[in-house]
């Protein structure tokens, strides 16, 4: 559906608590990440990144995802200090540690896998899927990834289903397999006021109503844990999910973005680390991002002492930034904003995101294995 804004486009989007330092254990995991358990349900995860690491596994680094209105890609020019090594070059490629399909109906046909994208605005599919199923053409749209816009071809479909959802009269923007690496993206123009269980231990994805205190499932019934971090959230831009936290001692809204890999601030949350807490920055690693196209944009790789979430907190945990094409969607060049991937919802055993409560919730487990291929 376009934009009440901006008719024939792309619509939508793509307090800390106190944790005690009484420590109760560590566990080690195959990837060098640490988690350890605090009392009163707090918890701290240690991250560590080398530059031989940053080279290779940053190298998936963001998502696609298909925004709202249009506005004008901006990359002002950052002074950075002169690197001791020549910058890292990082491509864009779509998440790949915590990217959760579900089975979808379009009309009568399938089902088809769509992955679940909590910061795409619109549901989008497959060219091959859409000429498989002799959709028709709809108006051209245009699309906003992180790093720029396109103008994209549409599909009608008459219905869309899944789970207890059903939707009518889709227009979708069209994508090839190859770029979504699915059938489709299941976007916030679907899923809207709906509430999503990331089982990430289980590799689970559940879509109840909202404000479910429990989901039937065919081999699991899960409830909502009295222990778990739930955090209020805000709507924003479209639908996205915005959470508050800090980062470095600096406050920091946080979108939730299941669609990226990796974990991106922009500049005015860089600027606002480098008043607080400077040797973040001054250890920071200059790199080159490249979107799909091969359009370049310079940023920085940086290792945060500490990002706190509620009663969460996750100790060095490598962060990128740069003046993303999304920031200037999103209106937060001024405001110290952190695109939240998958590289930190991947330390999480369960996540649960009600967009009718707005509310965001934290499950951690005793084992947990993060996915992030470092």
């Amino acid at each position: 559906m376009a934009s009440d804004r901006d008719p024939g486009l792309a619509d939508g989007g793509r307090h800390p608590g106190h944790v005690p330092q009484r420590d109760h254990g560590l566990r080690p995991d195959a990837h060098g990440v640490r988690i350890k358990a605090h009392a009163a349900g707090g918890w701290i995860a240690t991250m560590s990144l080398t530059r031989r690491k940053a080279a290779t596994g940053l190298a998936l680094l963001g998502g696609f995802t298909a925004f709202g209105r249009p506005v004008a890609a901006r990359v002002p020019p950052v002074p950075r200090h002169a690197p001791a090594e020549p910058a890292l070059a990082l491509t864009v490629i779509p998440n790949l540690i915590t990217r959760m399909a579900v089975q979808v109906m379009i009309g009568d046909a399938g089902p088809y896998r769509f992955v679940v994208d909590t910061g795409a605005g619109r549901t989008s599919i497959s060219g091959e899927l859409a000429a498989e199923l002799g959709l028709a053409p709809g108006p051209p749209v245009i699309v906003h990834s992180i790093l720029d816009s396109e103008v994209t071809p549409t599909a009608r479909a008459p219905s869309l289903s899944v789970a207890d959802i059903h939707a009518r009269d889709l227009v979708m923007p069209v994508f090839s397999r190859a770029r979504l690496g699915v059938d489709g993206l299941l976007g916030l123009d679907v899923l809207d006021d709906r509430r999503l269980v990331f089982d990430i231990l289980g590799e689970e994805l559940h879509i109840t109503p909202t404000g479910s205190r429990h989901l039937q499932a065919p081999r699991s019934r899960l409830g909502v844990s009295d222990e778990a971090e739930v955090l209020r959230g805000q709507r924003w831009f479209g639908g996205l999910t915005m959470i508050q936290g800090r980062a470095d001692r600096a406050q920091v809204s946080a979108v939730l973005d299941t669609g990226a890999q990796y974990s991106i601030g922009n500049r005015a949350l860089y600027n606002s680390i480098a008043v607080r807490r400077p040797a973040t920055i001054q250890r920071a690693m200059p790199l080159t991002l490249y979107g799909v196209a091969g359009q370049p944009m310079q940023g920085d790789l940086a290792t945060l002492n500490e990002l706190q979430l509620g009663g969460v907190r996750i100790t060095s945990l490598p962060i990128l930034f740069a003046d993303l094409h999304v920031f200037d969607l999103w209106g937060a060049q001024e405001t110290p904003t952190l695109l939240m991937g998958a590289d930190i919802m991947g330390l999480f055993s369960r996540i649960i995101l009600d967009f009718g409560s707005n509310q965001v919730t934290f499950h951690t487990a005793s084992r947990i294995r993060p996915r992030i291929p470092l």
